[in-house]
């Protein structure tokens, strides 16, 4: 996307591999269940279909239609999140790391039995795993545990970034905003859902000074021709976080002569968390002598 659209088309796009990665952890969680049942129970209802993965995806379909479709309620539903926006931010977080896989296929058969029984069970939320810094190499995820800013991560400093530097264009009113929104999310796509849904918290971005007011230094010309030292980019194939085209465009953006291209063939953040030993020697290599091979 480059330079252009405002913040929503931003985080929109950002999400544009999810349906992608879902459908590898659909493969995935079959391929798990015909190894041990216990695995991923969620492929239990569809094993026996003619193609499992795709009827997985479908039944994924039919929660998100529910989800934004019915207003649940009682304490017990609550419980488990009874909202659209909580469990799109679910389905995103535990496919950002392999390691909440088999969360989400637990979760997923909780879900879809609390749509089809009153009341609905409760869930259990202990085997969730987040992703641990288990590379004894120093990862990027190393850089937070360093200790306070500007070492580690700063949640009012990101959220001031995104909202500062990005475009209000169209969308700088609570009604243009929310219908803006409603837009992207009624895409043809069932899985514009839970790629749109995800956006509603930049609406914090409403309530913050204007930029162009207070003089901030908004970068809207196009890249400098050459720079003194290029610029390496690592992007990761399939990862809920951001996508491979928004990568690239920004690779377009910067330029070949300024910037230096290295894929994270991989599923998940894992350039972040636990980057493999190639990936993990080249990001060296480029840091000590400015190369990648």
């Amino acid at each position: 996307m480059g330079m252009s659209g405002n913040i929503l088309d931003w985080d929109y796009n950002s999400y544009e591999d999810l349906p992608n990665i879902l459908s590898q952890w659909a493969s995935q969680c079959v391929a798990a269940y015909n190894i041990n049942e216990t695995s991923c129970s969620f492929a239990e209802k569809s094993i026996k279909a003619a193609d499992p993965a795709t009827d997985i995806l479908s039944r994924i379909q039919s929660i998100t239609a529910n989800f934004a479709n019915n207003a649940q309620s009682g304490q017990s539903f609550e419980n488990m999140g009874n909202n659209i926006l909580y469990f799109s931010n679910l389905i995103e977080d535990s496919l950002f790391d392999p390691a909440g896989w088999s969360f989400l296929g637990s979760y997923l058969s909780l879900i879809e039995d609390a749509f089809e029984n009153d009341p609905p069970p409760q869930p259990s939320l202990e085997d969730f795993q987040e992703p641990s810094g288990y590379n004894e190499n120093l990862t990027l995820s190393s850089y937070e545990s360093l200790g306070s800013p500007p070492y580690s991560f700063n949640p009012t400093s990101d959220q001031g970034l995104i909202c500062v530097d990005g475009s209000l264009e169209n969308i700088s009113t609570d009604d243009t905003f929310a219908r803006y929104l409603a837009g992207l999310i009624s895409q043809n796509a069932w899985y514009s859902v839970l790629m749109a849904y995800p956006s509603v918290y930049l609406a914090i971005c409403l309530s913050w000074p204007n930029a162009t007011v207070n003089n901030a230094e908004i970068f809207r010309s196009p890249f400098p021709s050459s720079v003194n030292n290029k610029i390496l980019m690592v992007v990761e194939t399939l990862s809920t976080g951001w996508s491979y085209q928004g990568a690239l465009s920004t690779y377009e953006y910067i330029g070949g002569k300024n910037a230096v291209w290295l894929t994270h063939d991989a599923i998940g953040d894992g350039v972040y968390w636990d980057p493999n030993n190639c990936t993990y020697n080249a990001i060296r290599q480029f840091l000590l002598a400015g190369i990648t091979r």
